[in-house]
């Protein structure tokens, strides 16, 4: 799920939307690139992707990656009272 922001009668309201599946490859690969950039250790890009991608398969609880879909989905869990202005 992902947030757009829809604005209707001068106000703005997070919406939540399904995504296609392109979209969510492209969102999961964010997430990674994203808890990446996030990561202060002095280590090369391509170390910091490895030790990522292990976390996510072999210890899923430690993963920022994981953190900040889970983030991303509770918002649009809190704002699911605004899915009727998809349309």
């Amino acid at each position: 799920m992902e947030l757009k922001k829809i604005k209707l009668k001068g106000r703005l309201h997070l919406v939540p939307f399904l995504l296609k599946s392109n979209r969510r490859k492209f969102a999961v690969l964010n997430y990674i690139k994203k808890a990446i950039s996030e990561d202060r250790r002095k280590l090369s890009f391509s170390e910091k992707l490895k030790t990522e991608i292990l976390k996510l398969l072999l210890n899923p609880k430690t993963s920022r990656a994981l953190k900040l879909k889970k983030i991303s989905v509770l918002n649009s869990f809190q704002n699911k009272s605004n899915a009727h202005f998809r349309w």
